[in-house]
């Protein structure tokens, strides 16, 4: 187990060696959350996206104001960070 920012070191680099393999990426529940995610693009058809975003928001208890908002934003730098 590697947290992410350790394990990506730039842009399409890994600390993944040569006889290593991917088998799972792990991610913390956060109960009472809604979410989101959005990648952008140039075109459809390609994988390569511009940007992305993701969205968590939770409400508070009478569900008409925001308790908390995460946004994450990627592809704008060559680690996560």
């Amino acid at each position: 187990r590697v947290p992410i920012h350790d394990f990506i070191t730039g842009p399409g680099r890994t600390t993944l060696a040569d006889d290593e393999i991917l088998t799972a990426i792990e991610c913390v529940a956060l109960p009472g959350y809604g979410g989101s995610f959005e990648k952008v693009g140039h075109r459809r058809s390609l994988v390569i996206s511009t940007i992305c975003l993701a969205a968590m928001v939770k409400l508070d208890a009478s569900g008409r104001n925001f308790e908390d908002v995460r946004l994450c934003i990627g592809g704008i730098g060559p680690v996560p960070d």
